[in-house]
Order: C-alpha cells, then structure tokens, then sequence
C-alpha cells in the first residue's frame, strides 16, 4: 500500500436504516418489530461512521432513520403496558369475584337451601304457614 492510497470504508446503509425508521413510523404497532432494528442498525452504524470504518456520507439518514426507529418502539410499548394495564383493570372491575357473586352463603328455608345470590327476589314474608302456597 502506498502513502497515497485511502484505506476501504464500508458503504454506508442509511438507506435500510431510514426506510426500517420509516415502516416503524407508518407500521402502527408492528413498529414494535421494525423500530428496533433501525434503532440498532443505526446506532451500530453511526459507531462505524465515528470510528472511521464506514462512509460518513449518509450519517444525515442513518441518524433520522435511528430517531424514528427509538421513538416509535418507546412509543408503542408504552401504548402496549398502558392497553394491557386498562385491560387487566377493566376485566377485574367486570369480574364476578370482585362483586361477591363468587362468594355465596347457603340460608335453609324450611326443607330448601336456597343460595344467597338467588335469595334478592325472595321474601320469607311472603310465604305462609303451608311453603307458599
């Protein structure tokens, strides 16, 4: 090798980052799978770009490219825990357990067990001396 004669750079990939920022952009919640692969393409590439082992000519793309791919995966997860949080909080509110439906007391009326949940439109008032009829 001569003095003259700069060493190979490896090609940039601005072009895959950007357009894997991009999807995640325009993915909606698969950019829980393409945000994180520009935001690690990109950072792994802008560390080459520093360390002077691939062109700097598309560090612009790269850059952009890794910015979306970070904000659309934060974004998204957060979206994710907050929807599963809400779901989890509305189907215990909707649970039977947390009416006391779950729980019920057997009450003996005369020769019946009558459950208590079945016992709200029943009045023992109402019965006389013969069961009720």
């Amino acid at each position: 090798m001569s003095t003259g004669e700069q060493p190979q750079l490896k090609p940039h990939r601005s072009g895959f980052v950007y357009t894997f920022g991009i999807l995640s952009f325009i993915s909606g919640f698969f950019a829980l799978v393409f945000g994180p692969i520009a935001w690690i393409s990109g950072r792994r590439d802008l560390k080459e770009m520093d360390a002077g082992v691939m062109e700097n000519s598309g560090r612009g793309l790269t850059q952009a490219g890794q910015v979306l791919g970070m904000i659309m995966t934060i974004f998204w997860t957060l979206v994710v825990i907050l929807g599963l949080t809400a779901f989890s909080f509305i189907m215990n509110i909707m649970s039977p357990s947390s009416h006391g439906y779950g729980e019920h007391e057997v009450e003996v009326y005369g020769e019946y067990e009558v459950e208590a949940a079945d016992v709200d439109w029943f009045d023992s008032a109402d019965m006389d001396d013969d069961g009720g009829h």
